[in-house]
């Protein structure tokens, strides 16, 4: 076998040539990995952006050219590719005269891919088979999306890890300033290790590399529930009830400025679309490229005229963190006919919300999520509204939260998992009441239990580093007070 290393170095963030590793830069620990493949024939730096169709084309000459047999494709950005799972990777692929091999089950950024000659040729004609694919843009993930759309075509061959750590979602790459963070907080407490088990044990029993910055902010500038019989509202309500649109761009600044990008949501615990400047809001996120925006409601309230200022607030916008739309719409609708409508919801109609997803769908294609929270209220209609709105595009399908038994358990199956593990809402979620206050989590405000502080009143890093005692805690499986009652633990956001 004649490898030939192919570096993806197009589009890098600067975070990629920050010396945090012993002096040297992500980018510099990847070549060094790419030097040190087996019986290499060189490395070629791709540092020019190319539609998935032209690289693969590239990456098929080059082979040809310097008279190499197999690609073996990773990002410049990763600091801790190893060179022993690339030469276990290497050795599948000749074994079992495979066409594509992989390895599945670690933390992003530790393996390469490796793709025969003869197989890129192929891919190359399916690229550009492929409307969707002949001008994608090249990600980690986007070859095997390639391929799964014909997957019985190929002989694929898998390294699969000793332990799963799918579930942990790390990604060891400093393409963001919260990975980035995450990979030299493991570097720092594993200098040069080149053994990936420890690596990812560390990683799995860490706080800090778990832990990094907030992906998420949930953020309520509407004080409001009791509109579903899942939305109850606080028992001491917020004063002000609504955050002043001021206070709101101050926030965004430092939300800014402490995560790098983030989505932000302005639905928590009320309809935003209430808030007299709720468009104002919109716009405020708008001004961040690096800010993404979510919209949860239950669609009573929009007009076209609203739905119009906010796509062009964002027309020149791309996705953030965790999302490819600037704009993403959730339409609670909760079931199919006016008559369940009324037994989960309060207030409104069927009609309206489905009327205002349809005038959402023409100005925010592909980003509009007609939603059903799943209980014993509307099962009956699960399937229907599956079919119904799957058939239009996506929707959301979500559990029912009795909030650690504040509500009346209507949950129609236990969807936990078998073993506890810790929250991911502690995680990657900030959650801000309109007065600024940040309570652990969305459960924990209803219990007025554990808040953090005031993001008004204090700076984003202080407020958020008092939650890492809570991590460490169910990291070593302790779950107390409400944590212990909630099944939301492992549900995911962004």
């Amino acid at each position: 076998m004649k490898p030939l290393v192919f570096l993806m170095a197009a589009d890098l963030k600067p975070f990629a040539d920050e010396k945090l590793f012993a002096g040297k830069s992500a980018r510099e620990k990847a070549e060094l990995w790419a030097c040190a493949v087996e019986n290499s024939c060189g490395t070629d730096c791709i540092k020019n952006h190319l539609p998935l169709a032209e690289l693969l084309k590239h990456m098929s000459e080059t082979l040809s050219a310097r008279n190499a047999d197999t690609a073996v494709i990773a990002f410049a950005d990763c600091p801790f590719l190893n060179t022993a799972l690339t030469a276990e990777l290497l050795g599948l692929h000749t074994k079992y005269k495979a066409e594509y091999t992989f390895a599945d089950g670690y933390p992003y950024g530790l393996t390469p891919e490796i793709i025969d000659a003869g197989t890129l040729k192929i891919l190359v004609q399916l690229a550009e088979s492929k409307a969707d694919f002949t001008q994608a843009e090249v990600k980690p993930g986007t070859l095997f999306s390639l391929i799964k759309t014909d997957i019985n075509s190929f002989e694929i061959e898998t390294l699969i890890a000793p332990e799963d750590d799918r579930y942990l979602r790390l990604n060891l790459s400093c393409s963001s300033k919260r990975d980035t963070l995450a990979c030299s907080r493991l570097f720092n407490l594993l200098p040069d290790c080149t053994d990936p088990e420890l690596l990812c044990k560390t990683a799995r029993t860490s706080a800090q590399v778990q832990r990094t910055l907030p992906a998420f902010y949930n953020i309520q500038i509407r004080a409001g529930g009791g509109e579903s019989v899942y939305e109850p509202a606080l028992k001491n309500a917020v004063s002000p009830a609504l955050m002043e649109h001021a206070s709101f761009k101050a926030l965004l600044q430092k939300i800014s400025d402490f995560s790098g990008d983030a989505v932000i949501g302005l639905s928590f615990l009320g309809d935003p679309l209430g808030h007299p400047d709720f468009v104002l809001f919109a716009e405020a996120v708008a001004f961040y490229k690096n800010l993404s925006l979510l919209i949860e409601t239950d669609g009573q309230n929009l007009d076209e005229q609203t739905a119009l200022r906010i796509q062009k607030a964002f027309a020149s916008h791309k996705g953030g963190t965790g999302v490819d739309a600037p704009v993403n719409w959730i339409v609670k609708l909760d079931a199919c006919d006016e008559q369940t409508y009324k037994t989960v919801r309060k207030e409104g109609s069927l009609e309206v919300a489905e009327k205002n997803i349809a005038l959402l769908k023409t100005l925010f294609p592909g980003a509009v999520y007609p939603q059903m929270v799943r209980m014993k209220n509307n099962e009956h209609q699960l399937e229907t509204f599956f079919r119904k709105w799957k058939a239009e595009g996506e929707l959301i399908i979500q559990k029912y939260d009795y909030i650690s038994g504040l509500l009346e358990d209507l949950r129609p199956a236990d969807l936990s998992p078998a073993v506890r593990t810790p929250c991911w809402y502690i995680k990657r979620d900030m959650c801000i009441l309109a007065d600024g206050r940040v309570p652990r989590c969305k459960t924990a405000v209803f219990f007025a239990d554990d808040f953090y502080g005031n993001v008004f009143t204090e700076d984003l890093e202080t407020v958020w580093n008092r939650g890492y005692n809570k991590l460490e805690e169910q990291l070593k499986g302790s779950y107390g007070g409400t944590c212990e009652k909630s099944d939301e633990y492992y549900t995911f956001n962004f």
